[in-house]
């Protein structure tokens, strides 16, 4: 079937350059037992170019860069009981964490190759493309924040504390970021544009892609234990029982494959060289 819808466009070429940029929904597809994934802006912009050896149907190349984002949410109570106050008195300490929110962000240099598929239609063109890309890792970041509040149960008492100048403090302006190691992967990728005539062989483009990355792009196996005793510096020493804060992606808040995804709006200008046919040359054999 494939080959019927060669032939008749035999001795037919046409080589098209684009560039286009897009911006949308991103998300990584991991689990978070606790809480709830999130999503973020992704965004990209590529260059390419394409070969029609068929006037519907071409292959496609490119380079370009992309940026991926994902998140976490998570609510919870950490507990630590039997510890002692900066005056030695024995209590129970208790962290909650509200809404907290740890988005990653990542960087990729990427090269696809596509099968690309045109259809003319009345006053434009529809152009679609599916392909792989391979994208190089650049960097990974993090950023997080949330409401975060200490309180101190003295059993002693039977009082709960909540006074600020002890240590039992509320707070949203912690906000820790950090670097993480991001991985290479292979996405699919998927786009389908409508070609706009601007000028002879200028088009506009308007249409949507997917990428979908086959392959985590970091570690969700990390052990360490959630804390949050750096969200206050003054008070770093007197939570002594708690741990620093860590990404995420370093505790068992997440788990599963982290896998990127993202879902764009895309605007570009596409170049169309000039279609030539190739020159078929009559049988000159000689005869008998």
């Amino acid at each position: 079937m494939f080959l019927l819808l060669l032939l008749p466009a035999q001795g037919w070429a046409q080589s098209v350059v684009e560039l286009t940029v897009d911006g949308g929904y991103a998300t990584t597809m991991y689990n978070v037992p606790d809480g709830k994934r999130i999503g973020g802006i992704g965004y990209g912009v590529d260059i390419g170019y394409a070969y029609f050896f068929h006037p519907n149907v071409g292959l496609g190349v490119g380079a370009g860069f992309r940026h991926y984002a994902g998140g976490a949410q998570i609510s919870g109570l950490l507990t630590y009981p039997k510890v002692v106050d900066t005056d030695n008195e024995p209590y129970d300490h208790f962290t909650i964490y509200d809404k907290w929110k740890e988005q990653q962000s990542l960087y990729y240099l990427e090269f696809p190759i596509s099968f690309q598929f045109r259809v003319p239609l009345n006053k434009v063109d529809l152009w679609m493309a599916a392909g792989v890309n391979y994208s190089l890792a650049l960097k990974g970041t993090t950023s997080a924040q949330g409401n975060l509040t200490h309180r101190g149960y003295y059993k002693k008492w039977d009082l709960t504390m909540d006074i600020p100048e002890h240590g039992f403090y509320t707070t949203s302006d912690f906000r820790p970021s950090s670097s993480i190691k991001v991985h290479d992967v292979v996405a699919l990728f998927a786009r389908v544009d409508v070609g706009i005539p601007l000028a002879k062989r200028w088009q506009f483009l308007v249409g949507v892609n997917i990428h979908y990355a086959l392959m985590p792009a970091f570690s969700t196996e990390g052990e360490a234990p959630l804390g949050y005793r750096n969200d206050c510096q003054e008070w770093s020493r007197a939570h002594y029982f708690m741990s620093d804060y860590v990404p995420l992606l370093n505790t068992s808040q997440l788990s599963g494959k982290a896998c990127p995804l993202s879902l764009d709006l895309e605007l570009g200008i596409r170049y169309i060289f000039h279609t030539h046919k190739r020159r078929a040359y009559p049988c000159r054999c000689l005869a008998d």
